[in-house]
């Protein structure tokens, strides 16, 4: 054992004293390394161009693991590019919340084959409080849509394959029984994050209120895309929007305080 060890510590010393075996092997291990990380960026590259797809209908790359939203059915089916309905549009977050949901759930139970549907590019068509537009779907139906807002709550949404109306659905033919508001105080607090990574927090003060926060230094828009989130989340878990007044103090960044307090019990469905 001990003569083992003598001769690798003498053949170790030997390659130390080459030098020449010795600027081989490190430059050796230099491209070996270099190698290595060149895999990595290539591996890396591949997965990220695996996860993003260019869709030929909407004409947007598209994630192929999240779909438009992530919701209890998006199981079932997925919806690429749908966004451009409201972007596009002066179409108000609730319309829009709810044209999504009916449009999963009614290719779910009637077309189960179908597993993704895409929004048609430069399809969508706005006419006073109507908004029509087209989506196709993977086994290349399409379905025309029009979306009607009756009221500030209320949509009613017409299908048609082929120029045949197959489905139609009014909301004003039913009620709907919302969670009571009282409700709310016990999923609160609540934390959302908008496109921009912008952290938007939902909460009840010590003096009752309720609040969102978001750091907008008085942009309108900003706290405009602050409440239409917050306004999809209470529609998503059964709430009525028009139920809660909410306050939008204004905070920058500059210097953290609260400059003034908004009260949006009027516009927060704007």
């Amino acid at each position: 054992m001990s003569n083992s060890f003598n001769q690798l510590k003498q053949r170790l010393d030997n390659i130390k004293n080459n030098q020449v075996l010795s600027r081989v092997l490190a430059a050796a291990t230099v491209i070996i390394f270099f190698l290595f990380i060149a895999f990595l960026y290539i591996n890396f590259q591949n997965r990220s161009s695996d996860k993003f797809q260019k869709n030929n209908i909407s004409g947007e790359d598209i994630n192929l693991y999240t779909g438009a939203a992530n919701t209890a059915w998006d199981k079932y089916i997925k919806i690429y590019s749908l966004h451009n309905i409201k972007d596009k549009t002066s179409m108000s977050i609730n319309t829009f919340t709810k044209t999504a949901s009916l449009i999963k759930q009614f290719i779910t139970f009637s077309y189960p084959q179908i597993k993704t549907v895409s929004y048609n590019k430069d399809s969508i068509k706005e006419q006073g409080k109507t908004y029509s537009f087209k989506i196709t779907s993977d086994t290349g139906q399409v379905f025309d849509i029009t979306t009607t807002e009756i009221s500030d709550t209320q949509i009613s949404t017409d299908f048609y394959s082929y120029n045949n109306k197959i489905f139609s659905f009014n909301e004003s033919d039913f009620k709907t029984i919302y969670t009571h508001p009282s409700k709310l105080a016990k999923l609160l607090p609540k934390v959302f994050h908008l496109q921009d990574e912008k952290q938007v927090i939902v909460e009840k003060t010590l003096d009752d209120q309720y609040q969102i926060s978001v750091e907008s230094c008085g942009n309108q828009a900003i706290i405009k895309q602050a409440k239409d989130r917050v306004n999809k989340w209470l529609l998503e878990t059964n709430f009525n929007p028009e139920d809660f007044t909410f306050q939008t103090p204004v905070f920058c960044d500059d210097d953290g305080h609260n400059h003034h307090t908004h009260d949006d019990h009027d516009d927060h469905n704007d």
